[in-house]
């Protein structure tokens, strides 16, 4: 079994997921070479497409043979298949998370204005939890995060308020965007 060894990865992957596409990989791999054929994964697209409404054309299914054998060469090895089925449950965990945030959001702004006045922010935050703080700490806390300083606060700067990171990404993986890159480059 292959060990967990995120420093071994270019890309974002959580241990259970991990273990996750393992096991996939391995009941997907029938004559147990440790690699696949594209005819198991042929085979799998198929069948996860029976009893949908609509069967993915033989175009379809070469676009998503040719996106996991990365190498060009006929057949899916493990860390192939693990890149691709680890991109798509990022994304999927972003999506999850932006989700979240929007909730979150959407509490926070009251007037549907799609940001938050340091009023509405303070109103909320004040009345939650146990732990008062002050004006100072109030104002110094949305100084922080108020990157364009007109005293508003929108979704990602809100997400920057709660978790420290710059983007919705950022907060699930720990790894900065490109975007979040080019903007420290520039400093």
């Amino acid at each position: 079994m292959e060990i967990f060894d995120p420093a071994k990865f270019d890309f974002f992957i959580e241990k259970e997921d991990f273990k996750m596409f393992k096991r996939a990989f391995d009941l997907l791999d029938d004559d147990k070479s440790g690699k696949l054929t594209m005819t198991e994964i042929e085979h799998l697209i198929k069948n996860m497409s029976e009893g949908s409404m609509k069967k993915p054309s033989q175009t379809e299914i070469n676009q998503i043979l040719s996106s996991f054998d990365q190498s060009g060469d006929g057949e899916v090895e493990f860390n192939e298949f693990l890149k691709v089925m680890a991109g798509r449950a990022e994304l999927e965990k972003i999506k999850q998370k932006t989700i979240e945030f929007q909730e979150a959001f959407a509490i926070f702004d009251s007037d549907g204005s799609g940001q938050v006045s340091s009023k509405e922010l303070k109103t909320v935050l004040m009345s939650c939890g146990s732990d008062k703080m002050t004006d100072a700490e109030f104002d110094e806390m949305v100084e922080h995060v108020d990157e364009n300083k007109n005293g508003m606060i929108d979704f990602n700067e809100l997400i920057k308020l709660f978790t420290g990171a710059a983007s919705v990404q950022e907060a699930v993986t720990g790894k900065k965007g490109a975007d979040e890159n080019k903007k420290e480059e520039k400093i």
